[in-house]
């Protein structure tokens, strides 16, 4: 092996000298002439230094493209990069749609484009949407799922059903799924409480979440939203549910039309989805609703966010704030979501 080495060592040597003599020597003598007149010299050394090292069983490149590593691989062998533009959604029909509701977005999830938005930039009350940042920021303090925790009489909150009394035991993902399928907001403070974080600490955690994704204009009061200083814009609602449902736990939590459980003391529970576009489109051959949640109160309205697929894999959410009911917020997302389905149309 040390012999062929240096009989490698040797070659190159030989191959670098013959190709850095001065081109007006080559000219004053009749062998460097020669050799410098014979372009294929250089090339066919290399070629048998490979041939020889590949007889040794190793597959050695020529000197100068091994002292570059970088080089085996150059920018020919990489795929164009692709327009940006050109993975736009473009607008299809001319037919607009009309949102009765104060506030409201649709946005293409792979792009950021707005197909949609009416007074986008306004900021409201969200109601319950807050609790899709309750359980951003619960998943990084998650004290463990099958944790049990102990309802306190301080969790308890107005505005929703009551799930659990106080001295209740109930597992940790339970009252994950309270909040996020039913929207209960005793069960949302216990989460919260079982962090350990306190109610103060928790929402100034929150807050610091919404400037760590860009919302400028998002504030959290309480981990609820009963507090009507819980306020955000449409768009930034959509960042919210994005950077929300890109989580499987949440996701998988919100689209969950009906949670079972037993409670420690054998009380068995379950509750409804608050969300009646489960219903509404699990038929649906063309659009699947992939993630949401319901916000209500009557200083906000009603409020809805909502992601979906079509049988396409394009993906947008949708924003609806300030319904004048609780109902009408579904049946404008409904329409909000078909219309720009049926006015866009994505690259393929």
């Amino acid at each position: 092996m040390t012999k062929l080495l240096m009989l490698i060592s040797i070659l190159f040597s030989l191959t670098t000298y013959l190709w850095t003599i001065n081109f007006d020597l080559a000219k004053t003598s009749p062998m460097l002439s020669l050799l410098y007149d014979n372009y294929n010299i250089k090339q066919q050394l290399e070629t048998r230094v490979v041939e020889v090292a590949r007889e040794a069983g190793k597959n050695f490149l020529p000197l100068k493209a091994a002292a570059r590593p970088e080089d085996t691989t150059t920018v020919n062998h990489l795929p164009a990069a692709r327009d940006k533009s050109s993975l736009l959604p473009t607008r299809a029909s001319s037919t607009d749609y009309e949102l009765s509701v104060e506030s409201g977005v649709a946005i293409d999830c792979s792009t950021g484009a707005v197909l949609f938005q009416k007074n986008g930039d306004h900021a409201k009350p969200i109601a319950s949407i807050s609790k899709l940042m309750t359980a951003l920021v619960f998943l990084e303090h998650n004290p463990g799922w099958e944790r049990v925790y102990q309802m306190r009489e301080e969790d308890r909150r107005e505005g929703s059903k009551e799930y659990l009394a106080a001295g209740e035991k109930v597992k940790i993902k339970d009252l994950f799924y309270l909040s996020l399928v039913a929207s209960g907001n005793t069960e949302t403070v216990a989460l919260v409480n079982s962090t350990g974080l306190g109610l103060p600490g928790f929402v100034e955690k929150m807050n610091n979440k919404a400037a760590e994704l860009g919302l400028a204009n998002t504030v959290f009061k309480d981990p609820v939203g009963l507090d009507q200083g819980n306020v955000s814009t449409a768009l930034e609602v959509a960042k919210l549910a994005q950077a929300a449902f890109a989580m499987n736990d949440i996701r998988q939590a919100s689209i969950t039309k009906k949670h079972e459980f037993t409670t420690l003391s054998g009380n068995k529970i379950t509750v409804d989805n608050t969300d009646k576009l489960l219903e509404e489109f699990a038929a649906s051959p063309q659009i699947s609703i992939v993630g949401g949640k319901t916000g209500y109160t009557d200083e906000a309205g009603g409020c809805l966010v909502s992601k979906f697929v079509n049988k396409a894999g394009k993906e947008i959410v949708s924003v609806v704030l300030g319904s004048p009911d609780r109902n009408s917020r579904f049946s404008e997302t409904k329409g909000l979501v078909e219309w720009a389905y049926d006015s866009y149309s994505w690259p393929e």
